[in-house]
């Protein structure tokens, strides 16, 4: 479990706002869409990318408000034993 805190620490560290992680996933997205592959991809499918980008949208918010304050109590904890 420290491992996979670890990592959501360091992404957290390489990209410390919300906003930067849901603008670059969103040029992602129009990335795919604008791609010939894409082409291939029915309306359902399209509509199934976009319904993941706004549940991943809202993971990350979650994420983002949740995450440091978890952090620092572990932090604490860890100091405290």
């Amino acid at each position: 479990m420290s491992q996979s805190i670890e990592k959501i620490k360091q992404f957290m560290d390489w990209y410390p706002e919300a906003a930067e992680v849901k603008s670059t996933m969103w040029n992602l997205l129009e990335a795919a869409m604008a791609s010939p592959n894409a082409d291939t991809w029915s309306a359902n499918d399209r509509s199934n990318m976009m319904f993941f980008y706004s549940r991943i949208e809202e993971f990350v918010d979650a994420t983002y408000m949740i995450v440091p304050p978890l952090l620092q109590i572990l932090h604490s904890s860890e100091v405290n034993e």
